[in-house]
């Protein structure tokens, strides 16, 4: 929808302690109410005339709102994605390797104890502590592997904790005793009876990790300079510009269901006892 106007520019002004509101006053002026009787008489010339619309975006610079949006998402995608998938990766191996070969009850009680002190730090202060690292070994903070290691990080952290839980859980099965009875080997069991199942609370967890993907991280985007979505969502807000605002809003309830159908797919293809609950 576009508009068109005068635009006008005020060339002087008048404070006034006894007015009458109701008085006439000339077309080129208005008046500002301060307090009582007390007003402000602009008085004002044309300059020249307006015309736009009013969905323009400082932002964007004339490039179509959605078309930005889908620039910059692709960009959070190319770090966030690649950074998910080998969180869930090393998640799963680092704690099958621990289930096997870690059978030092010390050890084993240390590292359960640093995980969850990791799993409770903030993302923040994960980023702030990765930023002093860079600092101390004289890095560029400003490039995309950093960043990715940011998302890497917490996402990496928050999927060992969950898997570790869960295949605890099934290992305690009675059908993984049985198993072990047989005198079957360890990595067997955890390969063929206790992986799948162990899998389904990481999916389950995968709804918050891939929303969070998609709309990117404010902070680490703008710490590392990543040009993506949560670096555009910030300074939409910072410029005020509202065309961005609303479209990022708009959209993002759109991709909000992306993640949940993924996920709901998922569980139900990988589910054991699919074929046992139908």
């Amino acid at each position: 929808m576009q508009y068109i106007g005068i635009y006008k520019s005020i060339e002087s002004y008048t404070l006034v302690h006894d007015f009458n509101p109701k008085s006439k006053l000339e077309k080129n002026c208005f008046l500002k109410h301060i307090a009582g009787n007390s007003y402000i008489i602009y008085k004002t010339k044309n300059e020249g005339i307006l015309w736009g619309d009013y969905r323009y975006s400082l932002l964007s610079k004339g490039q179509p709102t959605i078309k930005i949006i889908f620039k910059k998402l692709f960009n959070t995608l190319k770090i966030s994605i690649p950074g998910a998938i080998i969180s869930y990766i090393a998640a799963i191996v680092l704690i099958i390797i621990w289930k096997i070969y870690i059978k030092n009850n010390l050890i084993n009680n240390f590292l359960e104890y640093l995980m969850l002190l990791l799993h409770s730090m903030p993302r923040n202060l994960t980023v702030f502590l990765i930023l002093s690292l860079i600092y101390y070994l004289n890095l560029n903070p400003k490039n995309l592997i950093m960043g990715g290691f940011a998302w890497f990080f917490s996402f990496f952290i928050f999927n060992s904790v969950i898997f570790k839980q869960s295949l605890d859980k099934t290992l305690s099965e009675f059908y993984i005793k049985a198993a072990k009875s047989r005198g079957i080997n360890k990595l067997q069991i955890i390969l063929k009876h206790a992986l799948i199942p162990s899998i389904t609370p990481l999916l389950t967890n995968m709804r918050p990790i891939l929303t969070t993907a998609f709309f990117g991280a404010s902070m680490i985007e703008s710490i590392f300079e990543i040009d993506g979505i949560g670096a555009l969502y910030l300074n939409a807000l910072k410029f005020n510009d509202y065309a961005i605002s609303k479209d990022l809003i708009f959209i993002g309830v759109f991709i909000m269901l992306i993640p949940n159908i993924i996920t709901d797919i998922l569980i139900y293809k990988i589910n054991p006892y699919r074929d046992t609950l139908s």
